[in-house]
């Protein structure tokens, strides 16, 4: 790619960091990753961040020409309208709370924590259900000790991956949309969430504050008990 005779521009999503993967094959990946972002700053005439996280990690790695052209979600696509009739039905239902997140089912987006909360809402509200939408590895072994913990707690749905219509009704069957991500370069599901007039709890890391523009909830601190009673 630094070679190719052409002019060349990079769009930066982030790398997530390697301390997230240690002892795993992903970790040496993810450092030759974030060496490759250098690598390139000599070689590419404009390089965007889609947030300006994204975009002061390009400046450290050495770019000059950067500019910041956040994701654009289109609201239209997250209307009723859009929902799949099937999982909508499927999903709702009055009297009990209902907290969606969506993300792929991996370390650093911190999964456990959400199980932490739901068990603390489990002991206010007992029909309480979390529902993970996002593809998983049902082989792994890490998955298999959230998904042990999850069928103990009950009211837990890991949905996998999904349609967007299905997406649509997750998020406009829901109460609420909890991330406890770890780091993301932008956030697109806040967005999404949002789109679908859902109320949105985030922690506060990377680039989640900056997503948020000041809307919904950004918290710092993972106390389980008072973000279940919130």
């Amino acid at each position: 790619l630094m070679h190719l005779p052409c002019r060349k521009a990079v769009v930066f999503h982030n790398v997530t960091p390697a301390r997230f993967y240690a002892g795993t094959q992903l970790a040496e990946p993810l450092i030759a990753g974030r060496a490759q972002l250098a690598a390139l700053a000599d070689f590419v005439e404009l390089s965007i961040g889609v947030s300006e996280f994204n975009a002061r990690e390009l400046r450290e790695a050495g770019h000059r020409n950067v500019h910041v052209v956040p994701l654009f979600v289109e609201p239209e696509r997250f209307t009723q309208q859009c929902v799949d009739a099937a999982l909508h039905a499927k999903l709702s239902g009055a009297g009990r709370p209902r907290v969606a997140s969506v993300s792929r089912v991996v370390p650093h987006k911190r999964m456990d924590d959400l199980l932490s909360l739901h068990e603390e809402l489990r002991r206010m509200a007992p029909r309480a259900e979390l529902w993970i939408v996002g593809g998983f590895a049902a082989g792994n072994a890490a998955f298999k000790r959230l998904k042990a913990r999850a069928d103990q707690l009950g009211g837990v749905r890991f949905l996998g991956r999904v349609s967007h219509s299905e997406l649509v009704a997750a998020y406009r069957s829901a109460d609420v949309f909890v991330s406890m991500s770890e780091h993301e370069g932008f956030g697109v599901p806040l967005i999404e969430a949002m789109a679908a007039e859902l109320p949105v709890l985030a922690f506060g890391a990377a680039a989640v504050p900056e997503t948020m523009g000041g809307r919904g909830i950004v918290f710092d601190e993972k106390n389980f008990a008072a973000l279940a009673e919130l």
